[in-house]
């Protein structure tokens, strides 16, 4: 709420500090706000969102099983849940606009119970260690076992030349791992 007001604040004084009335347009990518002053910077912005969201594709299929957790040990100890990033690939590493690009995410879950335990994965985008937007968020129940999450997007025609990264964050029963892909755009 603080925030709302400072922005309402600022955009309703910003033409007394400047001197001048120069419009100012506040958009928002997901999770990420930026300012823009003229509608030929923000359309272009919006244009590479759109495109980008428009092309994202995602499939998660399992590679293997694995038994459900025992109540108990031999020990008598229950078995404790793990969460393991198996691999992450990216390819290609270097791409030209409008260019494909795919991230793997192989991981294992053990010592859940029978009916599967609830996992969270979340794709980000970023650009120089600053997030411009989630790719995807896939929420679903999963068996213990190896499961590999494959996750294809193009490349923006609106993307500038530099190094980007896709950070992967998989949650699960109270465990989070995070793994981050970088790749060059030319």
């Amino acid at each position: 709420m603080a925030l709302r007001l400072l922005l309402v604040l600022l955009l309703a004084s910003g033409p007394l500090l400047a001197g001048c009335a120069a419009p100012v347009i506040i958009a928002a990518g997901v999770g990420t706000g930026y300012v823009m002053t003229d509608d030929q910077s923000r359309r272009k912005v919006d244009r590479f969102f759109h495109d980008l969201s428009r092309s994202v594709r995602q499939t998660t299929r399992r590679l293997s099983g694995d038994r459900p957790a025992r109540s108990a040990s031999a020990s008598g100890r229950k078995a404790d849940f793990t969460l393991r990033v198996r691999k992450t690939t990216l390819t290609p590493v270097t791409v030209g606009k409008g260019a494909t690009v795919t991230v793997t995410l192989q991981y294992a879950l053990s010592g859940g119970p029978a009916g599967g335990s609830r996992i969270e994965v979340q794709r980000s985008l970023l650009r120089e260690g600053k997030r411009l937007t989630v790719l995807n968020t896939e929420t679903a129940t999963r068996e213990n076992g190896t499961w590999e999450n494959t996750l294809t997007f193009a490349v923006p025609d609106s993307a500038r030349p530099g190094r980007y990264a896709v950070r992967q964050e998989i949650s699960a029963r109270g465990l989070t791992r995070t793994t981050e892909r970088g790749f060059t755009v030319r």
